[in-house]
C-alpha cells in the first residue's frame, strides 16, 4: 500500500558518514544551534542552487512540495525540538572545520510486514 510523498528529514550527520538516497537530496550546512526559519531558507537557497539538478530528477508537484515544506519552516522561528538539532560548539577558525548537514527529500513510504520503507 503505497502513501502519499512527503518531505523527509533522512539524517543529520557529517558527509562522511551520509550513507546516501536513491533521490535527490537537499544538504543543509548546521553551524550551531539554527531556527527552523534559518533552515527553511538554507532548504529554499539549495533548491535555487541545484534546481536544474532537481528538475531533471524530480517531478514538478516533487519540487513544489519540497518548496512547501521549506516555506513552512520559513514561517516560524522556533528551534527544532531537543535532540534533533543538538546545541554544539563550533570553532569555524580551526582550519579542519566541517559542519554537520541535515539532509532532506521527497520521500514515499511505504509499509510491509509493519515495517517502513522510504521509495522501496
Amino acid at each position: 500500500m503505497k502513501m502519499k510523498k512527503t518531505v523527509e528529514l533522512l539524517d543529520f550527520c557529517l558527509p562522511d558518514f551520509f550513507s546516501g538516497y536513491p533521490k535527490p537530496v537537499i544538504a543543509i550546512p548546521v553551524y550551531g544551534k539554527m531556527t527552523q526559519g534559518e533552515i527553511g531558507e538554507a532548504i529554499l537557497d539549495e533548491i535555487n542552487n541545484v534546481y536544474d539538478y532537481l528538475e531533471a530528477e524530480y517531478s514538478e508537484d516533487e519540487i513544489k512540495l519540497l518548496e512547501e515544506y521549506a516555506k513552512g519552516l520559513s514561517d516560524t522561528l522556533d528551534h527544532f525540538e531537543d535532540g534533533i538539532i543538538p546545541d554544539y560548539e563550533i570553532d569555524v577558525d580551526d582550519d579542519f572545520f566541517e559542519p554537520a548537514y541535515l539532509y532532506f527529500a521527497v520521500c514515499e513510504m511505504t509499509y510491509s510486514n509493519g515495517m517502513r520503507f522510504l521509495n522501496p
